[in-house]
């Protein structure tokens, strides 16, 4: 009878953890600055979310990505799930601390100024979106944001 039970309980727990793997889809990656986001949703409530190598989902750890199978590997109480990267219906929103710009190349003859006014931005603006870039050293082909 205890075999039975210990039987039982190892199938509960295995397929306990089958079903939760099957409610997480595995959207996206980032990787910025040596820093690797992966997003993941819960299907059954559509939550989304942006998660670094390490942390926390649904109360799995997000272990590792393998960048060449494009697949995430979960873990969870000393099970291993890998869920591989497939498209959702379901856009996972942007990392927060990643923001979106647009890029602006310079060509032959652009300064700042002008620049600024094509796109509607004040210079103290224009020059905001790029706190690092030397203004009086602008080179054709680099690139500076514009929005």
């Amino acid at each position: 009878m205890n075999l039975r039970r210990a039987i039982f309980s190892m199938l509960f727990v295995i397929l306990g953890h089958t079903c939760l793997h099957a409610d997480i889809e595995f959207v996206g990656v980032s990787i910025e600055n040596s820093e690797t986001k992966i997003a993941l949703v819960e299907t059954t409530s559509g939550s989304s979310k942006w998660i670094k190598l390490g942390g926390q989902f649904t109360g799995y750890t997000v272990a590792s990505y393998d960048e060449t199978a494009k697949s995430v590997l979960l873990a969870k109480e000393g099970v291993e799930l890998r869920i591989t990267l497939k498209p959702s219906k379901i856009e996972p929103a942007a990392p927060p601390d990643s923001p979106q710009f647009v890029e602006y190349i310079i060509k032959p003859g652009d300064i700042p100024a002008k620049i600024a006014q094509a796109q509607g931005l004040t210079i103290a603006e224009f020059q905001a979106l790029n706190p690092e870039v030397n203004w009086s050293k602008l080179k054709v082909g680099q690139k500076i944001r514009i929005k």
